[in-house]
């Protein structure tokens, strides 16, 4: 063996030989949205105007299965069929058990072909950005649900949560999670 290993011996305080990124390097290495809570927390939105691609991602009790490779596949096949993503794309994930509903951002809107994989929700929505570390989403659901339903009179229609954070950025922005509550028809409350 011409090539030998060399023993490098790991410090005391048992850091590993990984170099160690700074902030700014994982700052850099982070494609996340940052959301502006002054137009997404606590905020109504009109979805007249808006279309979503939609998918789905088998599910473990409601932790999604493959949710990166479905993503992918979402994001080439809304690609293909708008041109491109708006900046930012919203990635909202649905409620289930075993299977998840996965919808993306389209942009381009008036030239997408017909495809029954296109939603166009119409109504409105309701957002609120959370911290939701595991464990507490069902209940952080639960609270949103029912300040969503006071508001305005009834319960959402659907209701969808886009994960602000990924591996890299989420203990630093505390599991920053954006709830969604849709309304298809005109308010009552």
């Amino acid at each position: 063996m011409s090539e030998q290993m060399q023993r490098v011996p790991v410090e005391e305080t048992n850091q590993s030989r990984r170099s160690e990124n700074t902030s700014q390097e994982k700052e850099e290495d982070c494609k996340c949205p940052r959301l502006d809570p002054d137009e997404w927390n606590a905020v109504e939105s009109d979805w007249n105007d808006i279309r979503f691609l939609r998918g789905a991602a088998l599910a473990l009790f409601g932790v999604p299965l493959r949710f990166e490779a479905t993503r992918n596949t979402l994001v080439k096949t809304a690609k293909q069929l708008s041109g491109k993503l708006p900046e930012d794309a919203m990635i909202l994930i649905g409620s289930g058990r075993f299977r998840r509903e996965i919808l993306i951002e389209l942009d381009n809107l008036e030239t997408i072909p017909d495809n029954k994989r296109i939603f166009a929700p119409g109504g409105f929505s309701f957002t609120k950005i959370y911290e939701a570390p595991w464990g507490q989403m069902r209940n952080l659901m639960t609270e949103f649900e029912t300040q969503a339903t006071a508001r305005y009179g009834r319960r959402p229609d659907k209701t969808w949560v886009w994960y602000l954070t990924c591996q890299i950025c989420t203990t630093e922005r505390n599991f920053e999670t954006l709830f969604v509550a849709h309304y298809k028809n005109e308010k009552t409350g």
